[in-house]
């Protein structure tokens, strides 16, 4: 199960469909006001985001083992997406994947969502994902900059409340060596697992999953298919 960062949708995994390993189902749930869901409103908040997603996922979590995968807002997604999955009394996911994401207790400073488009382009274009050429194209700004407003609204304006429970999958931390995110930061999912998670530095800025796409597939595929030989 595959989240996006703000402003992607589903088809930023499409590749993964034919780069894992055949016996690893890519699912990507698309989320509203983008993608075949693109004349949906957007969300008001990231509980909002979350109880959608679960209600087009919960047939398939309820079909077999699972694992998640979160990229920076997404990461966000998928630890309050497990809290309720908890809630409804499902199974735990094998494995969770916090990809480009410091803990998510830690609050959001930079108020990105409140940026006018020069500020906010700027902002884009810092992180590495998009090239320049597509950020000057005014026609896909317009459909492009409404999303990642909405995005980044649910993402700054979320607060990590205390949980009763800490994860008890086994969680697996990616992140970019040269994201502007700090060591600390990322150490601390610590404080959010029953078990230490496990650490991976990917060579990179923030999208890292893009440019260095290969060396995720190879990470993911080497646990997942550990677990599948695990659990026969």
């Amino acid at each position: 199960m595959c989240l996006p960062y703000a402003g992607g949708s589903a088809r930023i995994y499409n590749t993964w469909v034919h780069l894992l390993d055949e016996k690893i189902e890519v699912v990507c749930p698309e989320l509203a006001g983008r993608g075949k869901r693109f004349n949906e409103p957007f969300y008001k908040n990231l509980k909002e985001a979350v109880d959608d997603i679960y209600k087009n996922i919960e047939p398939i979590v309820n079909s077999g083992p699972y694992a998640l995968f979160g990229h920076s807002m997404g990461s966000l997604l998928t630890f309050e997406l497990y809290y309720k999955l908890k809630r409804e009394g499902h199974c735990e996911p094998e494995a969770i994947f916090f990809s480009g994401k410091a803990a998510p207790h830690i609050p959001i400073k930079e108020k990105v969502h409140l940026y006018n488009e020069e500020q906010i382009l700027e902002k884009i274009f810092s992180l590495g994902g998009t090239p320049r050429e597509v950020l000057d194209n005014k026609d896909i700004l317009n459909l492009y900059l409404p999303i990642i407003k909405a995005d980044y609204k649910i993402i700054e304006t979320y607060v990590c409340e205390n949980k009763s429970t800490l994860i008890k999958s086994p969680c697996y931390i990616l992140y970019g060596s040269e994201d502007d995110i700090t060591l600390e930061e990322i150490l601390e999912w610590e404080e959010h697992t029953l078990n230490v998670p496990k650490f991976y530095e990917i060579y990179g800025g923030h999208f890292f999953i893009k440019n260095q796409e290969s060396v995720v597939i190879n990470l993911l595929n080497q646990i997942l298919l550990g677990k599948m030989i695990a659990n026969v």
